[in-house]
């Protein structure tokens, strides 16, 4: 779960990133980038994520050395999941600057739900490799909320941030 934790922090500024991008398009006029850009980062994402699962799984052995870790239960399941919390990051990055927080919360709400039973369970099951299955089952299944999501508030008109009002005008 360590190595979960460390490799999902890249998540946290692309989040950021995906905000400041999508509202300072649509403040300047130009929303209708916006749509092509998110698939468009979605889809190399998505890749990027199949191709990490892959390339983890064919040098697992000497990642487990290298890590001086005592066997290869869940390291591709672990690495795998935080790759696709990644792709979440993009799509709670969207819903943010839709300004969706109902269903960013409720997306928050569904991966801790998920990720706690479905860990909880598989390692009740398979020790070490389930608890790992299970982090990757909750990570999956909040993808594809956030997704889903997040691309129901694009479908929607961006809400522009109300002018600011100063304490002189408001007078």
């Amino acid at each position: 779960l360590g190595i979960f934790l460390v490799l999902s922090m890249p998540g946290s500024a692309l989040l950021v990133a995906v905000v400041r991008r999508i509202t300072a398009w649509e403040s300047e006029g130009r929303a209708g980038r916006v749509h092509s850009w998110v698939v468009r980062v979605h889809r190399v994402g998505a890749v990027a994520v199949v191709v990490l699962a892959l390339a983890i799984f064919l040098v697992r052995a000497p990642l487990i050395s290298a890590l001086n870790l005592p066997g290869p239960g869940g390291v591709v399941e672990i690495l795998t999941a935080a790759g696709i919390w990644v792709l979440v990051s993009i799509d709670r990055g969207l819903l943010q600057a839709r300004q969706d927080y109902r269903n960013l919360s409720i997306n928050l709400v569904v991966e801790a739900d998920t990720r706690t039973a479905f860990t909880i369970g598989f390692a009740a099951a398979w020790g070490v490799t389930g608890a790992a299955l299970g982090v990757l089952a909750g990570e999956l299944i909040t993808a594809v909320h956030a997704r889903v999501t997040a691309m129901c508030a694009l479908a929607l008109p961006a809400r522009l941030p109300l002018p600011a009002v100063s304490a002189v005008s408001a007078v």
